[in-house]
């Protein structure tokens, strides 16, 4: 299996940090690049866009809600409406807990929600469960 990206949005270095080493205690093939704002992720995202393919696209993208400039549901909007990552998986890590962030991210075409929580390894294995790969794995059984 090769390096799985995600590319993780979140202004929050602390939260970036702790979700970053418990991916990689739990899987140290996984690459969390992380960008602190929506416009940062729209700006790499339309560049992997144009660059056809010559720019690493992510795995995953986690996505938190409350950003700077651009929110989360900005840029899941925006990422939606580019065909290029119609199979990108998209999860929002919010600390909100508002079943109407749920709904609203679901509509937008969101594949999971997540709330936050100090139990860093948990929202790992949760984020980790939504990698391509990781759910062909599942669903073939072991190799």
């Amino acid at each position: 299996m090769t390096e799985t990206i995600i590319l993780h949005v979140e202004d929050d270095p602390d939260d970036a940090f702790f979700v970053r080493r418990a991916i990689a205690k739990i899987d140290p093939g996984c690459k969390v690049q992380r960008l602190p704002d929506g416009e940062s992720a729209v700006n790499f995202l339309a560049s992997v866009v144009e660059s056809k393919g010559d720019t690493l696209s992510p795995d995953l993208l986690l996505l938190d809600i409350k950003l700077p400039g651009l929110d989360g549901f900005e840029v899941l909007s925006w990422v939606r409406r580019q065909t290029y990552f119609n199979p990108l998986p998209i999860v929002m890590l919010s600390g909100s807990v508002l079943e109407s962030d749920r709904h609203r991210a679901k509509d937008l075409g969101a594949a999971g929600y997540i709330v936050k929580t100090s139990d860093y390894r948990e929202v790992a294995k949760t984020v980790l469960s939504f990698v391509p790969d990781r759910l062909a794995s599942r669903q073939n059984g072991p190799h």
